[in-house]
């Protein structure tokens, strides 16, 4: 866990140091999600609609049961971490906010390949900001952008 509770502390030390950066954060951790799903219902077509439900259903199921097989303690129980959001002591592997995410932003880019970039960049930002927050380490991230983007194909 060495570089990946180092690059953790890097980003999240940041944390408190600017409330305006903290405001930001905590608003995209709290609302990306939400903002992806009413863009992936607004702009996809039926067809991708379903697909995307179904990818976000999948992708949830897998994050259960991986959660189920590797507890991972999040970094605020484990480590003294700067802590802007109020969370459970629940799994920390993979990040579920992270993979709903990416499965919901992949789908928007099969629809519309430039609104899907947007979604792909707030998919990021909705990563970034799980660790900036302090409830998620950098490869809880990682595999769940990973666990997102292949559950929408």
């Amino acid at each position: 866990m060495g570089l990946d509770y180092e690059l953790f502390q890097l980003i999240n030390n940041v944390a408190g140091m600017y409330p305006w950066l903290d405001f930001i954060f905590v608003t995209v951790t709290d609302f990306g999600v939400p903002l992806l799903a009413i863009l992936a219902l607004s702009y996809c077509k039926k067809k991708n609609l379903y697909k995307a439900l179904f990818a976000v259903w999948l992708v949830f199921v897998v994050d259960f049961l991986i959660k189920l097989l590797f507890f991972r303690p999040r970094p605020f129980v484990a480590h003294e971490v700067n802590l802007l959001v109020d969370h459970l002591k629940t799994a920390s592997f993979p990040s579920r906010h992270t993979d709903l995410a990416f499965a919901l932003a992949q789908s928007i880019f099969f629809t519309d390949k430039r609104l899907g970039v947007i979604a792909l960049v707030i998919g990021a930002l909705v990563a970034f900001s799980r660790i900036f927050v302090g409830v998620h380490y950098p490869v809880d991230v990682f595999v769940g952008a990973i666990l997102g983007i292949t559950g929408s194909f």
